[in-house]
């Protein structure tokens, strides 16, 4: 499964970005797990291309990963997923499994990835009574962690890019294959 994990660094240059974030996952993956770097955004917008053998061969525009993080923090789970809640909430657990195997088997899958999105976007801040965002928008990557240093799904993680150290800041797109 390919993803987009995106990896914010501040560098005196889009390469000295990209090669501090190679340094970073260096040890992440094996022979069934790899990434490589397909490029940088940097704070001004503009584009720097990385390895040839991305999938995400760019330009890309901060507005498109912007877009990206809004996507992911939505929750809108299809109709089997809401009817499958709350039965769930009701208490009936059998009539979530009843049915064919293969298709309780789907259905327990995507009912898994909307928990673990609505964990994602609650441990981001975003949902519950400490909510300290808001997700209707606008989000920046640049502002905003989401699924830090999950590089198996979609996320953005913050490496050493505080406002006291020097250069400009990059989002380093990394093509994330597992």
């Amino acid at each position: 499964m390919h993803n987009l994990h995106i990896v914010v660094a501040r560098a005196a240059s889009s390469e000295e970005a990209m090669e501090e974030v190679e340094g970073y996952i260096e040890g992440w993956g094996d022979e069934n797990n790899w990434r490589s770097i397909a490029g940088a955004v940097g704070e001004d917008g503009t584009w720097y291309s990385g390895d040839g053998d991305s999938r995400y061969s760019g330009p890309c525009t901060l507005e498109e990963l912007n877009k990206e993080l809004m996507d992911a923090v939505q929750l809108n789970p299809d109709e089997r997923v809401k009817r499958a809640l709350t039965m769930l909430a009701a208490g009936d657990y059998d009539g979530v499994v009843e049915g064919h195997p293969v298709d309780v088997g789907a259905l327990t899958c995507r009912l898994r990835e909307f928990v673990d999105q609505l964990h994602a976007v609650y441990s981001a801040g975003m949902l519950g009574k400490g909510a300290t965002r808001d997700r209707s928008g606008p989000l920046s990557i640049f502002d905003f962690s989401f699924r830090p240093w999950e590089y198996d799904g979609f996320g953005v993680t913050h490496i050493g890019d505080t406002a006291e150290a020097d250069g400009m800041r990059y989002a380093v797109l990394v093509d994330m294959h597992s």
